[in-house]
């Protein structure tokens, strides 16, 4: 889908503002840096998502898209389980702040009583 699909599937996903539950397999298409911070936008006006599950693997997610990802997942106020798969992108080494920032996130949903579960 690049990030075309992901901006055109991002624009769809932001009018759904009452869902609670959304899988999202978009593995493989590479959507790049780009198309996750589209993804990102829209999940992060999902106010009342209580359950994400999105596959994002070998798609070209650089830093900044896992930034944004990260961004928009932790600040989701109603989640109970979130489970992210990031494997087969781009980012920098594991030991940089945006791998940090995601575990913040993650910290701050686990804090709240969400049950996360991420993979690189």
């Amino acid at each position: 889908i690049r990030e075309v699909g992901a901006r055109e599937l991002s624009q769809a996903l932001a009018n759904l503002r009452l869902l609670v539950d959304l899988e999202l397999d978009v593995s493989g298409n590479g959507i790049g840096d780009s198309g996750a911070c589209e993804l990102a936008r829209a999940m992060s006006s999902l106010s009342k998502l209580c359950r994400l599950v999105a596959d994002l693997r070998g798609n070209l997610v650089g830093d900044n898209g896992e930034r944004e990802l990260a961004r928009a997942v932790g600040e989701l106020p109603k989640l109970e389980r979130l489970e992210l798969r990031l494997g087969g992108n781009c980012r920098s080494s594991g030991a940089g702040p945006l791998h940090h920032e995601l575990k913040n996130a993650v910290r701050k949903l686990q804090t709240g009583g969400c049950i996360c579960d991420f993979s690189y």
